[in-house]
């Protein structure tokens, strides 16, 4: 049970590592046979990116596979869909309005692409149980994804879920703005 926690932890801590010192435009592109691919799986990545910021449900739909796996934390689920909303299909950007997607890195290899993200916008929606509040939220993201002939077929999920709740409370309580994370 140990041992296959630590497996998907070494892998995220390097990942998080090597994020940290690429940005997009900072770290050279691998060389090799997997180049193409790395980059054709990095191009898809960013359309997702793209589609997240523009409430673009079928470009998600087209792009995810609906048997793929999402992993939050311990948890691996079944994407599922077809999706009836873009709010099922992305939940936290599914709960804003006026939505701003910002890369922060992106590193790909092969059929995996790493990628880092802030999304931000107004509170609109329920999520983690608050109530909408009308107020700036932003959550950074850490996404790991595998592709398969052009879908992606499985992603790892990591975002600051402590960070978001304390936003959430202060919006609640009315207190002074959150401001954007660092």
């Amino acid at each position: 049970m140990v041992e296959g926690s630590l497996r998907r932890w070494v892998p995220a801590v390097a990942l998080t590592s090597l994020l940290a010192a690429c940005s997009s435009s900072a770290c050279p592109e691998p060389a090799g046979p997997d180049t193409e691919l790395a980059a054709r799986n990095k191009a898809i990545v960013l359309e997702v990116f793209d589609a997240l910021g523009s409430d673009d449900l079928a470009t998600l739909e087209r792009l995810f596979t609906v048997d793929g796996e999402v992993i939050l934390g311990q948890r691996t689920r079944t994407r599922g869909g077809p999706y009836a909303s873009f709010r099922e299909a992305a939940a936290f950007p599914g709960s804003l309005d006026e939505v701003r997607v910002e890369v922060e890195a992106i590193v790909a290899e092969g059929d995996q692409v790493a990628i880092q993200s802030l999304i931000c916008g107004l509170h609109v929606e329920p999520i983690l149980g608050f109530a909408p509040t009308g107020k700036q939220l932003c959550s950074r993201y850490l996404n790991l994804y595998r592709l398969v002939d052009g879908k992606i077929v499985s992603n790892s999920v990591g975002f600051h879920r402590d960070q978001l709740i304390e936003q959430l409370e202060a919006n609640r309580a009315d207190a002074q703005p959150y401001a954007v994370p660092d």
